[in-house]
This record gives structure tokens, sequence and C-alpha cells, in this order.
């Protein structure tokens, strides 16, 4: 079976779970860059997707992030909503994909 493509927002609307629990952990990309993912464990994982379980790849930019899930490399990506709205989902490479999970909205990591 397929699995899903998922695309996430940060503080709007995120990414998701495996559908199937014998399933590898979903392939995250995320732009390294983006200030909420400077922030690390003491493992060196992300803080603020380790409760996602996910294995977390980091580019440079967002345009590479949607190549790789096209090329069926990656699962899905958290960014900002707007970005992906606009960047990905409105164009033809987008159709099929949409946003799913819970927003990403914990005020440590994204402000007020």
């Amino acid at each position: 079976m397929k699995k899903l493509m998922l695309l996430g927002a940060l503080a709007l609307s995120v990414l998701a779970q495996p559908v199937f629990a014998d399933e590898k952990p979903l392939k995250i990309g995320i732009e390294a860059a983006y200030p909420p993912f400077a922030s690390k464990a003491p493992d060196g994982s992300i803080e603020v997707l380790a409760p996602l379980g996910a294995e977390i790849k980091p580019y440079s930019s967002q345009n590479e992030i949607y190549l790789d899930i096209g090329a069926g490399r990656l699962d899905g990506t958290v960014a900002d909503a707007t970005l992906l709205q606009d960047g990905f989902l409105n164009t033809d490479s987008g159709k099929g994909y949409a946003f799913v999970g819970p927003a990403f909205t914990d005020v440590n990591y994204f402000g007020d």
C-alpha cells in the first residue's frame, strides 16, 4: 500500500504519524536554517520534532525538500503554512498532497 505523502506547517498544521505500526518511521525534511529547528535536545535531536518519532533530514532549501518528496525520498515536511501553500500545494507538483496532523504552536519555539 502506498504511504501517504504528508506536509506540515508550523503554527497552523503539521505532519503525521505512520499509517501502520509495522512501517518504518516517516522521513521528514526540514529547512535547517529555520529558527525553531535550531533548538536541540541533549541527544542532538531537534526538540520540537522529537515527539514525532520520525527520521528528520535537514535541507538547505524548501525547494530541495519538494523535489525529494516528489521523488519519494521523503514522506513529508514541516514548514510555514503560507510557504507550503503557495510554494507547493498550489502548484502542479503539489496536487494530491495536503496538510495533516496537529499544529505546532508551542510558545517555547514559535512565540505567541
